[in-house]
């Protein structure tokens, strides 16, 4: 067995107490109530709010189980092993007697097993996403055996696991691949790690059926497609193809897996390491500043995946992404006086970080938010046979039955690393000490007056026969650079190590509240217009220099234009509750002369005067407008880089919830793809919308024949909205629906909703 154990007091250890801390304070009895429901039993309490009262619930439970198990694991808090247990038997108890326990009825399984059924990216037999949902809780019941070698956890596991396999075995391929059309978590990963513990055949031929093919056979050729895709429901499934290359040794598994990682870690990943907007991949090599940027859950499956490449290869890249991605986008995610978690971390400048509650905030990644400080561990050593990998420089204690030694360090506030040998057997060993991507000179390892040095990635080398107070020195050179964009030469990041410096940029026009149930509810929050770096200087020591080292400050010189403006700069990890940029922009005198004034995107000229906003199609933003639907269809459009959302037939019809302004001259403004006439000639592309089921207007499109976005503006009478009520914050909310006129009709295709101040808009 062996034990780390982080050093008390240090960066992530600190971090760790408040999440563990967390987890504590929430209550298990609510978790639990969702799995009461569903076994068909009135719940010990009520269950908490926001996704915890949807057909999602009983998810969080899950990722609970997982975070109890991780931190029980590293800080052997016996009130978490409590909690453990509570749960498990609670589980085992509400099990039914075929095996099913989940946070919701088996009804949406059932009709799905039956082979006649609706399916969607998000719903299956109009439930969303159930497969995703019980994967949580299939992968907490795994880590509690996995972890604490807990048998009743995975005998309730294989009891549940056995009933899938039983009532699947009816479907066709064609069916069962249909199903996986909707999101399925990584079902395909659980099986694949039952079938490693048990050696049962009918789990792997499960985890096989539980692959997509439609996703996962273009990254075995090498091909890839993932713009548009919804990018959190394709990484779990590479996760268990990884996984049943580790069982199988099949090489197209392997090269899916890698092929997969490298496209979205080099081509589609933010310099924080995360990924996605608006949960969508984008275009290969853009970097889309967004409110709505990489979503915390795929950054925590993408370190995961990691940790699968680097257990094969043992390649010293996949720590340099892990590194990225831990400091600068995980270790940033948690508010550290809440523990609160945030679900997107905004890259658009001047944004600032928006937090979920402890009562209403259930997303997924507040589950896996819960997950992560228990995991700060995970890749700080590594053992193999032949040698202890050193990969990561984070102050911590390692055990195992040949080594004990502790990393003694302030990294990233120092560059010094020192390990010292607390115990050794008297037999040579092998430490290897990684040399990161990012160093600008070479790396320097010190043991017994015998120096090694190194610049190229990959491992120092020192073996020895080690004698318990040996000392080990490393000088890891910090140094400060500039990151630039895949799509921008003038978009920039400014690097220090590893670490991203984000510019702090204080609270001007700060919400009232940033912890809040709606992560979406700040997205129209005012925005403040971030100066540029305007400098002739190529080398940026020249205009960036050190102020606080203990804080690891920096200071711009006075370059930022207009108004000659210096910019403070620390690790985003340590920014919260106020503005930031991430990325900046820099440009010479002479380009910022010849600037023509400031180009705005479309979002931009739209801000100020929206309201509300839904993407349609995409998923986040049509759950949190309650979005209902008959006869509706959503695809995407590489053209302009968004989903469309249609209806078809007599009842065709979709609708939405959104904010207004009661006092406010508003109006809905639509957006329509400029093809729509062009594509489909034949097609009467003309419907109602209505407010409150009142009649807006009847529309008639006319393609222009441009691949284009079209926005619409409708004005809405004062009269729909004069009896309206006001919620707490000023909004009225009404209905916005779009309804077919008859069966040869179309709705659509709608791109995105609005309801913007009529006064401010200006086509």
């Amino acid at each position: 067995m062996r034990k780390i154990r982080l050093t008390k007091g240090s960066l992530f250890e600190v971090s760790q107490q408040v999440g563990k801390r967390y987890l504590l304070e929430l209550d298990v009895d609510r978790l639990l109530a969702p799995v009461y429901e569903g076994a068909g039993l009135i719940p010990l309490k009520s269950s908490y709010g926001g996704w915890e009262s949807m057909e999602i619930k009983g998810h969080s439970l899950g990722h609970y189980l997982s975070a109890l198990a991780t931190m029980y694991s590293e800080t052997e808090d016996v009130l978490l092993k409590e909690r453990l247990d509570y749960i498990v038997a609670t589980l085992k108890r509400l099990q039914r007697e075929d095996g099913y326990v989940g946070g919701f009825p088996s009804q949406p399984f059932d009709q799905a097993f039956s082979g006649d059924f609706h399916v969607d990216n998000f719903s299956l037999s109009h439930y969303w996403v159930p497969w995703y949902s019980i994967h949580k809780i299939h992968a907490g019941l795994l880590d509690c055996y996995l972890l604490l070698h807990h048998e009743e956890a995975l005998e309730i596991l294989m009891k549940l696991a056995d009933w899938t396999v039983k009532h699947s075995a009816s479907m066709t391929d064609e069916q069962f691949q249909r199903m996986l059309i909707c999101e399925y978590g990584g079902m395909n990963e659980i099986f694949a790690q039952l079938y490693d513990v048990t050696n049962k055949e009918d789990y792997l031929y499960l985890a096989k059926r539980f692959t997509q093919l439609a996703i996962i056979e273009p990254l075995m050729n090498e091909i890839d497609d993932l713009q548009g895709k919804h990018a959190n429901t394709q990484i779990p499934k590479v996760l268990g193809v990884a996984k049943l290359y580790e069982v199988t040794k099949e090489p197209q598994y392997f090269i899916a897996v890698k092929f997969f990682f490298d496209t979205v870690v080099n081509r589609r990943s933010y310099v924080i390491g995360g990924n996605s907007t608006s949960e969508h991949f984008g275009a290969s090599c853009t970097e889309v500043l967004s409110r709505e940027a990489a979503e915390t859950c795929n950054t925590y499956n993408m370190m995961k995946l990691a940790e699968y490449l680097y257990r094969w290869t043992k390649d010293s890249c996949y720590m340099d992404y892990y590194e990225r991605a831990l400091y600068n986008h995980i270790l940033a995610s948690q508010d550290p006086e809440t523990g609160c978690k945030i679900y997107f971390t905004s890259t658009y400048p001047g944004h600032f970080k928006v937090y979920g509650t402890k009562e209403d905030s259930f997303w997924c990644c507040t589950g896996t938010g819960m997950e992560n400080p228990g995991r700060y561990t995970r890749a700080i050593y590594a053992r193999d046979k032949e040698a202890l990998y050193v990969n990561l420089f984070i102050a911590s204690t390692y055990t195992d039955e040949k080594l004990s030694l502790t990393i003694d360090t302030a990294f990233p506030i120092s560059e010094q690393v020192k390990i010292h040998i607390n115990q050794a057997l008297k037999s040579e060993q092998t430490l290897n000490i990684r040399v990161p991507s990012w160093v600008k000179s070479p790396v320097q390892v010190v043991y017994n007056d015998q120096v090694f040095e190194q610049l190229e990635a990959g491992y120092i080398s020192v073996t020895a026969v080690f004698n318990e107070g040996d000392e080990i020195f490393i000088t890891l050179p910090m140094s400060l650079y500039e990151y630039v964009s895949m799509d921008d030469e003038h978009k920039i990041a400014i690097m220090y190590g590893p670490i991203v410096l984000a510019a702090q940029l204080g609270c001007e026009n700060f919400p009232e509240e940033d912890i809040v149930s709606n992560h979406l509810s700040l997205m129209t929050h005012p925005i403040i217009r971030v100066p540029k770096l305007v400098t002739e200087s190529t080398c940026i020591d020249e205009w960036v220099s050190l102020v606080d080292q203990e804080r690891l400050m920096f200071k711009t010189a006075p370059i930022g234009q207009p108004g000659e403006v210096s910019f403070i700069l620390k690790p985003f990890y340590a920014i919260h509750h106020e503005r930031y940029s991430i990325y900046l922009f820099r440009y010479t005198p002479q380009e910022y002369e010849t600037m023509s004034d400031e180009l705005l995107t479309r979002d931009e000229m739209l801000f100020d005067s929206t309201v509300d906003t839904v993407k349609t199609g995409e998923q986040q933003s049509e759950v949190e407008h309650h979005f209902k639907s008959i006869d509706s269809y959503a695809g995407y459009l590489a053209d302009v880089n968004m989903w469309w959302r249609d209806a078809r037939g007599i009842d065709g019809m979709f609708s939405y919830e959104m904010k207004v302004l009661k006092e406010e001259s508003m109006s809905l403004l639509v957006s329509y793809y400029g093809l729509n006439g062009a594509l489909l000639e034949v097609v009467d592309w003309t419907f109602d919308i209505l407010i409150n089921d009142q009649l807006l207007i009847r529309e008639t499109l006319q393609g222009t024949k441009i691949p284009e976005v079209v926005d619409i503006s409708y004005q809405i009478p004062s009269a729909l909205l004069r009896d309206l009520e006001v919620d707490e914050d000023g909004f009225a909310t009404i209905l916005v629906t779009f309804k077919n006129t008859s069966s040869e009709s179309f709705v659509g295709g709608v791109l995105e909703v609005r309801t913007i101040k009529a006064c401010c808009y200006c086509s």
